[in-house]
Parts: structure tokens; sequence; C-alpha cells
């Protein structure tokens, strides 16, 4: 018997369970330039991505907007999220639920695009992420920030460690206030026992959105603790409403 190759395994899987595009569900087809969008919601993501931030005027990519307080030492964002209905959102939305790999991989080349355009790809940096709480990642069988980190690893060549974890059952940051947010983060992190390869080294902290900014923080500051020199958050999107900064100023870097 013939052995299968991957090529030929994947057009079979493909035969077998058509993929689906993740904003309409509808089938994507054979003639397809994607395997987690349809033609025509992938023209609509590709619009989202190009438009201007509503807040500060710029692309994405070099959006000036920050939570008030904001610690990192530089940060980027690669997609919107405030379109109730938009195609990115919908993305985003569907790595918080499901483990599939294209889409992860969508994403985490945008982010790596992003990373490279703005000079935040250091030499001899390390990747880490900002943890899913326990029960999310074990009810959703998927740590979205985790899975964005390690494709990031695997794209950019840069190690990928787990430097922070969650210490106890945390609320959930979604249905909490600012200030909520920040105490319920500080108290809901610890360092791992692989922190000490922090030490003197640039930090890519991956997230998946930023809103108040509250566990990037938390995060930071456990990053800091462990004697990193420099903590770089790459996020996938933000949700963050007002810019620190005048958009005629060049974004942080």
């Amino acid at each position: 018997m013939k052995r299968a190759f991957p090529g030929r395994r994947a057009r079979l899987l493909d035969l077998l369970f058509p993929p689906k595009c993740v904003n309409c569900g509808e089938p994507i087809g054979e003639r397809r330039q994607s395997r987690i969008f349809c033609p025509v919601c992938r023209q609509k993501f590709l619009s989202e991505i190009t438009r201007p931030c509503p807040v500060c005027g710029r692309e994405y990519s070099r959006c000036l907007c920050k939570p008030v307080g904001f610690l990192p030492d530089a940060f980027a964002y690669s997609l919107p999220y405030d379109k109730e209905d938009g195609v990115a959102r919908k993305l985003l939305l569907c790595c918080k639920s499901q483990r599939l790999t294209d889409a992860f991989r969508e994403v985490a080349s945008i982010m790596l695009a992003t990373a490279k355009e703005r000079g935040l790809l250091p030499d001899g940096g390390l990747i880490t992420y900002v943890p899913r709480a326990p029960e999310k990642a074990e009810k959703k069988g998927v740590d979205q920030a985790q899975e964005l980190a390690e494709e990031l690893s695997r794209l950019s060549g840069l190690p990928c460690v787990g430097l922070i974890a969650h210490k106890r059952f945390s609320l959930d940051q979604k249905l909490l206030g600012g200030a909520q947010r920040g105490r319920n983060a500080e108290g809901s992190f610890r360092l791992t026992h692989a922190a000490g390869s922090a030490a003197g080294r640039t930090i890519l902290l991956i997230d998946d959105i930023v809103t108040t900014g509250s566990t990037v923080n938390a995060c930071t500051r456990l990053l800091r603790e462990a004697g990193a020199e420099r903590v770089i958050c790459l996020s996938a999107a933000k949700n963050v409403k007002t810019p620190l900064f005048h958009p005629k100023e060049e974004p942080p870097s």
C-alpha cells in the first residue's frame, strides 16, 4: 500500500470535511485563497485590517491607542475588534473557542508582519504569553494566547516559554470594571519555574485582545521582577477606545 503524502491527506480531509468560512459558515470551495475565509469574507477581512483606527486615525499596525497606565516598554496591535459584525472580530472569537490551526496561523502571520514593520522582533528575544484561566482553557479546549505564541515562535524562530501561570481561580475580566479588572489581574498570576530565562532579555508578551490592559500590566510587572530587560506586548487586536498620543506622534517602539 502506497504511503499517503501530506498534500494528498489534506485534500482527502477537505473532501470528507469541507472547510467552512469562520465568518459566514459557508463552504469555502476548491478555488480558495484561504482555508478560513470564503472569497467574499476574505475581501471584507482585508478591507477591515487596512482601514484606519477610528480613534487615532492610523493603520492598526501603527495604532497609537493604549490604556491609561499601560506598562510594556512597547506595544503593537494588528487587527480591529471594535465592529460587532466585523470579520476580524469573528476570527478572534473563533480562536477563543476552538483550536483551528489555520486560524491561528493566519493571525500569527499578521502579528509577525506587524512586529517586523515596527522593529519589535529583537535578536535573542523570548516569546511568552498571557495565560488563559485554567477553567476556561479546559472548558473551551484552547488557550488562544498560548496558541498564538507557539505559532509566532514557529514562524519567527524565537523560542516560546511559558513564564507566567494562573495561581488561583479568578473572576472573568469581561464582567468587571476597570479598577476591578486591575485588582483581579494582580492577584491572578505567578511566575513559573522557567521564569529565570527572562533575566536580561527582551520578552515578547503575546495576548489576543487588549482592552483595559490590566492582565498585560500584571504580567509585565512579573516579567520585570524576573529580570526582563524589556517587555514588548504584541496583541492580535485592541479594544481600546482612548489614545494617549496625538495622531501625528510616532508610536513608541
